[in-house]
C-alpha cells in the first residue's frame, strides 16, 4: 500500500536521493481506473507525489512519477543517508 502525502513540483526534488525505481501498476480492475488518472493528471500538471511505503518491514520514503503510459515509484534515500559534497 503506497501513502500519497502530497505533490511537488518535478524540479523541487534533489537527484541525490533517489536510490532505486520500481514500475508499479493497478492491482485489478477497480484500481485501474485511479491509476490510469493519476498518471494522467501527474503528467498534465508536471508534478510528482511524495510519499511512504512499506518495504521489507520498513517504511521507506518515495516518489511516484508518470513514465509513459503509467507510473514509476522511486524509492528516496533519507537525507541523512545522503553524504556531503565537501
Amino acid at each position: 500500500v503506497i501513502e500519497i502525502q502530497g505533490f511537488v513540483d518535478a524540479g523541487e526534488v534533489q537527484p541525490t536521493l533517489f536510490e532505486a525505481p520500481y514500475y508499479i501498476g493497478p492491482d485489478g480492475d477497480v484500481a485501474a481506473k485511479t491509476y490510469g488518472l493519476l498518471a494522467e493528471t501527474l503528467k498534465q500538471s508536471n508534478k510528482i507525489g511524495v510519499g511512504k511505503v512499506v518495504l521489507r518491514d520498513r517504511e521507506t520514503p518515495l516518489l511516484l512519477a508518470p513514465y509513459e503510459n503509467g507510473i514509476v515509484m522511486y524509492r528516496l534515500r533519507f537525507p541523512n543517508e545522503v553524504r556531503s559534497i565537501s
